[in-house]
């Protein structure tokens, strides 16, 4: 598969370069990745080392979760994580990613963020995994950031912990204070969930990878093709085009992993309704009180998000923490607009000011 990969990369990169410089660019926010980058230098006061470290998965901790003997082969590997090593004792921030992608979504956040910030990368999905990466159950991902959580805890005891996630990153977090049941006993305070899906509809992404049929070429080429004619504008055809240049060049030859665990997560959703986002959205704030959810310009997710406001109005589907303006609509960004410097830097600061 690599040829064909390696040739659609290169095809989708030289397209992107050319659009960029014809002056086309994606609209996420209204500023430049530099202009961000200026605004927020100019305001930090000084810009911080970033430096990856590992967090082993030792037998002790596989032990605590419970790991299952087909996942025992996942003893003594390591995560992958960024600090950025911040001198600070307050609220450390947690970041957790998005399907396919990693840590490195984050470093201009951690390297102009005054704050302690860490961004972990899920097991299996750092460069160095892709050739030895086992499969794990979500629920066993799960847990195992809940472990990772509480090691950041134990090494650097801030006084509260705040966790973002970004799109399938959400979800987990959300899981994991929900359907897996997670105790919050290392100083969890806020999550900041960007782009949880409300309903199996809004896994487009996730959909069209879980339907991968094996890791020959034609097959992982359909499913490429299939991604980018979504698009209806050329931001959002340079948009999925960016994404799937920063997935498939990581996995190559061996989407397997991938397929097996967006396959997991589309399997959690039992039906089309908001259902099942809603009661976990009422079990996370029995354990955090302080949850902020921020969803994108998608008009297929501003409907559902309004389909279930109206539902809690009538029956209180939320739960009694419910608070006007805990789910909140961005109509000028998109999907990966939230993450952008600027829009995640807004975000994070706002909430953990309420902490």
């Amino acid at each position: 598969m690599d040829t064909a990969i390696v040739a659609a990369v290169i095809a989708s990169i030289a397209t992107i370069v050319a659009a960029l410089i014809s002056g086309r660019r994606m609209v996420g926010s209204r500023k430049t990745k530099n202009q961000n980058q200026a605004a927020l230098s100019s305001s930090a006061t000084s810009v911080s080392k970033v430096s990856e470290k590992l967090f082993l998965l030792d037998e002790k901790l596989c032990d605590r979760i419970k790991l299952k003997k087909t996942e025992s082969l996942v003893i003594n590997k390591e995560m992958h994580y960024f600090d950025n090593n911040v001198d600070s004792t307050g609220t450390i921030v947690i970041l957790l990613h998005g399907l396919g992608l990693d840590q490195e979504d984050f470093r201009n956040y951690l390297k102009y963020s005054e704050r302690r910030c860490i961004a972990p990368t899920l097991y299996g999905f750092h460069r160095e995994d892709r050739h030895e990466a086992l499969k794990l159950s979500l629920e066993s991902h799960c847990r195992i950031f809940g472990e990772f959580i509480s090691y950041i805890a134990e090494l650097h005891k801030p006084k509260s912990i705040l966790l973002a996630g970004f799109s399938l990153g959400a979800d987990l977090i959300l899981w994991s204070f929900s359907k897996y049941q997670i105790e919050n006993t290392s100083g969890v305070k806020a999550l900041l969930l960007l782009d949880p899906n409300l309903t199996s509809t809004t896994y487009f992404l996730t959909s069209a990878l879980a339907k991968i049929q094996s890791n020959q070429s034609d097959d992982v080429l359909d499913v490429i093709r299939q991604i980018g004619g979504k698009a209806q504008t050329i931001h959002e055809w340079l948009r999925l085009h960016q994404y799937m240049v920063k997935v498939f060049g990581k996995f190559r030859d061996d989407v397997s992993f991938l397929k097996d665990f967006a396959a997991q997560a589309v399997d959690n959703f039992p039906n089309e309704t908001t259902e099942s986002f809603a009661g976990w959205y009422k079990a996370a704030l029995d354990s955090v009180k302080l949850i902020q959810y921020v969803f994108s310009n998608d008009p297929g997710g501003e409907s559902l998000l309004k389909e279930l406001l109206h539902e809690n109005m009538k029956n209180n589907i939320l739960g009694k923490w419910y608070r006007t303006g805990m789910l909140k609509y961005e109509a000028g960004i998109d999907h990966f607009g939230l993450i952008e410097l600027e829009n995640l830097s807004r975000y994070i600061e706002r909430l953990a000011n309420e902490i």
